[in-house]
């Protein structure tokens, strides 16, 4: 893995996998980093029921700031810090709440175990009446991680690590955006559409799949490019091998075109600048539930074969 990228503009960027394994024995981690969705319902009684869990083994515990408003205390440290002083990030809430820790954690080798507080989660798997239960397995040496790819997003100097998508899109007026798309050096097409993701496995069910795009299993390496509303409707979405480089360039003569990072953070687009998308050098340590696995995840989140 490599640090973060100082002094050239780098969010977090750092080799992905698509394996599953054991995690490490519990007796390696020696400092736990905990940040939670503020405003979730039960963020307080998740964080009284896991801090005695962990004090009781003589955890060291570092807590994210919206835990340590949660908890009326002030020592909350920012999720950079979470990650450079943890062995183990717990995530308290949804999947949101992961992606924002998800680019720390991956840069700097961090597994991350997500707790479902009660929102519609796919990467926040273990309910939070089993977290005690999947940490139990964690600290026997029985719990699995998944290996998620992510993507690095380049903007001239400036880079973006992402674990769901990259989305060119329009700020507020209905308008199409024009962009030419190339692949490996070489032309696709050019796209008339709202927008463009372009995605990892992991974010197959996340806005790509709103946009029609399909599901792909995430231990498989690739890239998906989904447009969003095309003019031409034989434009449809398309996977591209894990490898591959990524160029769009904005076409569209107007300065209200933005690239959107997992949903929470935007870069400005100008007419005729070109973004990049590459499997990113780092991958997402996701700690799995001890009793679903990603299809039972699918099954329940998407309501399959119910009537």
């Amino acid at each position: 893995m490599t640090a973060e990228s100082r002094g050239s503009g780098t969010d977090v960027v750092a080799s992905s996998g698509s394996e599953a394994g054991r995690m490490p024995l519990f007796k390696a981690v020696k400092a736990v980093g905990i940040t939670v969705k503020p405003h979730a319902e039960r963020a307080e009684h998740a964080l009284k029921r896991l801090l005695p869990w962990l004090e009781a083994r003589s955890m060291g515990i570092c807590l994210d700031t919206g835990c340590a408003r949660v908890l009326g205390r002030s020592d909350g440290l920012a999720l950079e810090e979470i990650a450079e002083r943890s062995d183990l990030i717990i995530v308290l809430g949804g999947d949101g709440t992961l992606l924002a820790a998800a680019r720390h954690a991956a840069v700097r080798g961090v597994p991350v175990l997500g707790v479902n507080l009660g929102s519609l989660g796919f990467l926040t798997e273990v309910p939070l009446e089993e977290m005690e239960e999947t940490l139990e397995a964690f600290e026997r040496g029985e719990c699995r991680v998944s290996t998620r790819m992510m993507l690095e997003a380049r903007v001239g100097d400036t880079g973006y690590v992402v674990l769901n998508d990259a989305v060119v899109h329009k700020s507020t007026l209905a308008r199409i955006v024009e962009f030419d798309v190339r692949v490996d050096g070489r032309f696709m097409s050019r796209f008339l559409a709202d927008g463009l993701i372009c995605s990892t496995p992991t974010g197959s069910t996340a806005y790509s799949l709103a946009a029609g795009g399909p599901i792909l299993s995430p231990d498989i390496a690739a890239l998906l490019l989904t447009p969003v509303c095309p003019h031409t409707l034989t434009h449809r979405p398309l996977v591209l091998p894990g490898e591959s480089r990524i160029e769009v360039r904005l076409m569209t003569p107007r300065d209200d075109v933005f690239l959107t990072l997992d949903g929470q953070r935007g870069h400005p687009l100008a007419t005729g600048q070109t973004f990049t998308i590459t499997r990113a050098a780092c991958s997402l340590s996701l700690v799995q539930s001890v009793h679903k696995s990603h299809y039972d995840i699918l099954r329940g989140k998407l309501k399959w074969g119910q009537r």
